[in-house]
C-alpha cells in the first residue's frame, strides 16, 4: 500500500529521512521500502500485515507507530470545526438501520452552503501522489481522510434523497432479487438479493461499504450535502466484492475489519476540511446510530512474562510508558484485593436482559447469557475466560468450566464460579454428566446469574434455590490466593483487535524494543525431539520415490466449483460438501477426489508438453450421509499423458509405473483386478472402459488405475488420452505397515531371460503370470511385462506379449543349465494354456 512520506513526517513529528523510516518500520512494525519520487514527496510502499490493517491502513495509524519508534511527538489531526447555533442535523436527517449485523454503526453529518468546485493544489497532489483521482473537492475531501484516517467516507446530495416525511431518510437494508443500481462508474447493476445497500425509502444510494451511486452523487450545484461514515461487516464485505466482481479501496478496508469507533472522528475530520476548502454551515451533532457499542480487550498483565518469554529485562514503569505511548491504557491493579468490586459490580448487573448466545464485545453491558455475563465481570479486573459467539453459549460455559481450580461446595467463598447442569447442558470426556449453567457466587449464601426460560434477566438468589433448580456440577476458583500481587490492567484500543491476551502484548513491547535486542541464550529446560508425524514421513517417502520415477507433483486448492459438483458428482453418492461461506462460486465444494485438479492441470501442460507425470497428495472429502458431519480421507492420485499412439501403451506404462512404485514401497501380494466402471458408483467414476483396473493387495482393494473416461476428458476440453490413478492412502498404510519389511541386498548376480508368448486378444496379463510364477520356482525373483504388440502382421485375434524374467539365489550364483531347465519348465505350461511361445 502507498504512503506518503511528507504525510506521515508531519502526522508523526519525525524527522527521520524516507529510508530511514522505511527501515524503522521494517524492523519493528511493517515491511516497507521507498519506492518512487513524487514532486517535493517521497512514496513509501508498506506491507501492512492482515492483523495490523485496522489501523495500519492509514497515515494516522502508520504515524502512530513511528512515533513511538522515533521518539517524537505526534501532530493531532484537526477535529475541531464550526457548528450551526440554527440547525441540529438530527431535526433535518433519519437513519434506519435494518441490518444491525451487516451495519453495526451508522454515523451522519450534514453540511449546507458548500461551494462544490476543484480541491486546491495541495489536496489534488497528496490524493494524485497516492493514485486517486481528483474529482472536485467535496469527494476529494473524503477520499483524504480515508487515507489519513482509514475510514471510509460517501458523501450525498441531500436534495437528491427522497423524503419521509419531511426528513431526508437514509436506510441500509437488504437488496431484492433483481434490484438495479447505477453506480459511480457508471455501470448498471442488476443486485441479487440480500446485498447491503444503503438506500432512501425510494431507491438505492450505494452498495453498502464498497461503491456508491450514481443517483446522488455530488454536482456542482449541490448546496446541501451528507457525509457518511458507516461501519460494515468485514465478511459480508469480502463475499460480497466477491459475488459482485467490484473491489475498491473502500472494500479493501472494510474487508479487513474497521473499528465502529472511527467513525465519529472520522467525520468530524472531514467536516473540518470541507469548511476549510469549500465553506458550508455544519449541522450540530451527527446522528449516530450505534445500538451495540464495541467493548475493547483487558488484559491481566504480569510484567514477569516479558522476560520469561523474551529474555528482555525491562522494567514495569518502562513497559507501561511504552504501552501507553502504543493508545492502550494501563492500570495498577490486584485481581486477589478486587474480588469484591466484581461481586458489587455483579449486584448492579442484576435485572439486566437475558438473551442466549449474547456477545460481550456488542450486548454487554445490557445484555448477557450465562456465560457472557461470567466473561463480561470478570474481564472488568483483567481476567479473560472463554469467549461466547453467537449460538455457542452452552459450549463456551462448558470451556468455562475447565478454568480455575475445583474447590469443595462447603469451601466456597465469593468470587467463586458455581457450574452446574442446567436445562441445555454440553458433554466431553471431562464433564460427561454435562454442563449447561454457571452463576457467580457473591457471598451470604448467594448467586448472581444470567437466567433464561420464563425469567429471563440476571437475577440474585440463593444458592440453594440455585443448586435445587440446576443441579450443581463443580465449583471453581479463577481468583486464588497467588493473585495477591500487583499485575497491569491493560485496556486494548477499540482499533487494536489483534492484541486480545499478555502473549500479544509481550510481542508489541518486544517488538517496539527490537528483535536485535534479544540475546542468545541456552535453554533452561531439557529439549526432546518432536514426536514424529507418521503420515507425513510417509508422504515425504511416496513424493521421492514417485519423483524419482519422473513424476512431478503439483498443489491444488482443496475446493472445486458448483459447476464441476454438478457435472461430476451429481446425482451419484460421493455427494460433495458445499461450503457454507465460499470465497467464490469457483470454490464452493469441497473436492471429493484430487482428479478434478489433476485433470485441469493436465489440460494446462498439454499447451506446452506432449507428454509427462503429475502426482498430488492430499485430503479429500465426502460426505455419504444426510448427517453434517465431514468425511475426511488422505489420497495419493497421479496423471499421465503418453507419447505413445496405442492406447494400450498409455495403460501399461502407466502400470509399469506403479509397479515400480509399489515395488520400492516393498509392497507384496500386488494385483490388478478387472472391474466395470460405472457412474452410481462414485468411487468408478472417473475410469473408461476397457482400460481400468482396480489396485488391490491381498484382497484388499486399495485404488483405481486406468484410462479417464471421455466424456470426463471431454469436459476438460483435452483431445489426448489420459491415464491415471488415484489411492486411497489410509488403505496403503495399513498394508505398508503390515508387509513392510527389510531383507539384506543379495549377494549373488540376477540372471534374466526374456520370452515372448502370442495368446489371445484381451488375455489379463495376470493369468499369463501365474502360470510362470507358479511353474518358474523359488529361483524365479520376478516377472514383468515389458511389450505389447497386435499389428497387421499378427494372426487374427491374438497380440503379442514379451515378459522379462528374473531369476535370483540368495545362496549361490546360477549356473546357465539351472535357468535352460526352469525356462523349458515354464513354456511347457504356457502350452498346457493353449499359448504359443514365440
Amino acid at each position: 500500500m502507498k504512503f506518503s512520506y511528507n504525510w506521515l513526517k508531519e502526522l508523526s513529528g519525525s524527522k527521520a529521512s524516507s529510508h530511514k523510516m522505511a527501515e524503522l518500520l521494517t524492523l519493528h512494525s511493517f515491511e516497507a521500502k521507498v519506492s518512487e519520487k513524487k514532486g517535493k514527496d517521497e512514496i513509501l510502499e508498506i506491507d501492512i500485515l492482515p492483523n495490523r490493517s485496522h489501523e495500519g491502513f492509514s497515515h494516522w495509524g502508520v504515524a502512530r507507530e513511528l512515533e513511538v519508534l522515533t521518539n517524537s511527538k505526534s501532530k493531532n489531526s484537526q477535529l475541531k470545526f464550526k457548528e450551526s447555533n440554527r440547525f441540529n442535523a438530527k431535526d433535518f436527517v433519519s437513519v434506519k438501520i435494518q441490518n444491525p449485523e451487516g451495519c453495526p454503526r451508522y454515523s451522519a453529518a450534514m453540511i449546507d452552503n458548500v461551494k462544490v468546485g476543484p480541491s486546491p493544489k495541495w489536496l489534488k497532489d497528496r490524493l494524485e501522489n497516492l493514485g486517486l483521482n481528483s474529482v472536485n473537492n467535496i469527494v476529494d475531501i473524503t477520499n483524504y481522510v480515508m487515507l489519513e484516517m482509514g475510514q471510509p467516507l460517501h458523501a450525498f446530495d441531500a436534495d437528491r434523497i427522497a423524503l419521509d416525511g419531511n426528513k431526508p431518510t437514509i436506510v441500509i437494508r437488504n437488496s431484492k432479487q433483481g434490484e438495479i443500481i447505477t453506480t459511480l462508474d457508471g455501470i448498471k447493476r442488476e443486485l441479487p438479493a440480500g446485498v447491503l445497500l444503503i438506500s432512501d425509502v425510494k431507491k438505492p444510494l450505494a452498495i453498502g461499504g464498497i461503491k456508491g451511486g450514481a443517483g446522488s452523487e455530488i454536482k456542482e450545484k449541490t448546496k446541501t450535502i451528507i457525509i457518511e461514515a458507516a461501519n460494515f461487516n468485514s465478511n459480508l464485505i469480502r463475499k460480497e466484492e466477491k459475488m459482485l466482481g467490484l473491489k475498491t479501496d473502500a472494500s479493501l478496508r472494510f474487508g479487513q475489519g474497521l473499528s465502529p469507533d472511527l467513525t465519529d472522528k472520522a467525520l468530524k475530520r472531514a467536516v473540518c476540511l470541507i469548511q476549510k476548502v469549500a465553506g458550508g454551515e455544519a449541522y450540530k451533532d451527527f446522528v449516530d446510530v450505534y445500538p451495540k457499542k464495541l467493548q475493547p480487550f483487558r488484559i491481566l498483565f504480569d510484567v514477569a512474562k516479558v522476560e520469561k518469554f523474551s529474555g528482555l529485562g525491562i522494567s514495569k514503569e518502562e513497559i507501561s510508558k511504552l504501552l501507553i505511548k502504543l493508545g492502550f491504557e494501563v492500570y495498577n491493579i490486584n485481581p486477589y484485593a478486587n474480588i469484591q468490586t466484581l461481586v458489587e459490580l455483579a449486584k448492579k448487573l442484576v435485572g439486566s436482559k437475558y438473551k442466549y448466545g449474547a456477545s460481550t464485545m456488542f450486548d454487554a453491558p445490557f445484555i448477557f447469557d450465562c456465560s457472557s455475563l461470567v466473561r463480561y465481570l470478570f474481564r472488568q479486573i483483567g481476567i479473560e475466560v472463554p469467549p461466547t459467539p453467537p449460538n455457542v453459549a452452552v459450549r463456551r460455559t462448558l470451556e468455562q468450566a475447565e478454568m480455575g481450580k475445583i474447590v469443595k461446595i462447603k469451601d466456597i467463598e465469593p468470587g467463586d464460579l458455581v457450574f452446574a447442569k442446567g436445562s441445555k447442558p454440553a458433554f466431553n470426556e471431562k464433564f460427561p454428566k454435562g454442563i449447561g449453567h454457571v452463576g457467580l457466587y457473591i457471598g451470604n449464601g448467594e448467586v448472581v446469574h444470567a437466567a433464561g426460560e420464563k425469567i429471563n434477566k440476571v437475577v440474585r438468589e440463593s444458592l440453594k434455590s440455585f443448586l435445587r433448580r440446576y443441579q450443581l456440577r463443580l465449583v471453581k476458583r479463577i481468583i486464588d490466593k497467588d493473585m495477591d500481587k500487583e499485575f497491569l490492567l491493560v485496556i486494548s484500543p477499540t482499533t487494536r483487535t489483534d492484541v486480545s491476551a499478555d502473549v500479544d502484548l509481550v510481542e508489541e513491547i518486544v517488538r517496539v524494543k527490537g528483535y536485535n535486542n534479544l540475546k542468545a541464550q541456552i535453554p533452561k529446560h531439557w529439549l526432546f525431539s518432536p514426536e514424529i508425524n507418521e503420515n507425513f514421513s510417509w508422504q515425504t517417502l511416496f513424493g521421492d520415490i514417485l519423483t524419482g520415477i519422473g513424476f512431478d507433483e503439483v498443489y491444488n486448492y482443496a475446493f472445486i466449483g458448483s459447476s464441476e459438483a454438478n457435472t461430476f458428482f451429481g446425482g451419484n453418492s460421493l455427494n460433495p460438501i458445499v461450503l457454507a461461506n465460499p470465497l467464490s462460486a469457483q470454490h464452493s465444494h469441497l473436492r471429493p477426489t484430487l482428479l478434478v485438479g489433476l485433470l485441469k492441470n493436465a489440460k494446462d501442460n498439454l499447451r506446452f508438453y506432449d507428454n509427462f507425470r503429475i502426482f498430488e497428495i492430499g485430503k479429500v472429502y465426502n460426505q455419504k450421509t444426510k448427517t453434517p458431519s465431514l468425511g475426511e480421507n488422505l489420497s495419493l492420485a497421479g496423471v499421465y499423458v503418453s507419447q505413445s499412439k496405442k492406447e494400450s501403451d498409455g495403460f501399461y506404462e502407466l502400470k509399469g509405473f506403479l509397479d515400480t512404485f509399489f515395488e520400492k514401497l516393498g509392497i507384496t501380494g500386488l494385483w490388478y483386478d478387472d472391474f466395470e466402471p460405472h457412474p452410481s458408483k462414485a468411487s468408478r467414476l472417473f475410469w473408461g472402459q476397457g482400460f481400468s483396473a482396480e489396485i488391490k493387495i491381498g484382497n484388499v482393494g486399495i485404488g483405481f488405475m486406468g484410462k479417464i473416461d471421455k466424456w470426463i476428458v471431454g469436459k476438460f476440453d483435452i483431445s489426448k488420452p489420459v491415464f491415471a490413478f488415484e489411492i486411497d492412502m489410509p488403505e496403503l498404510l495399513k498394508k505398508i505397515r503390515a508387509d513392510y519389511r527389510y531383507q539384506e541386498i543379495p549377494k549373488y548376480p540376477a540372471v534374466e531371460r526374456d520370452i515372448s508368448l502370442l495368446v489371445p486378444l484381451y488375455t489379463k496379463v495376470d493369468d499369463i503370470q501365474q502360470v510362470i510364477e507358479n511353474s518358474g520356482g523359488r529361483l524365479l525373483a520376478n516377472s514383468d511385462l515389458i511389450d505389447m504388440y497386435v499389428g497387421d502382421d499378427m494372426a487374427e485375434g491374438k497380440e503379442s506379449m514379451t515378459f522379462r524374467l528374473v531369476f535370483q539365489s540368495k545362496e549361490r550364483t546360477l549356473r546357465d543349465e539351472e535357468i535352460t531347465k526352469i525356462m523349458n519348465k515354464i513354456i511347457k505350461a504356457i502350452k498346457q494354456k493353449d499359448w504359443e511361445v514365440r
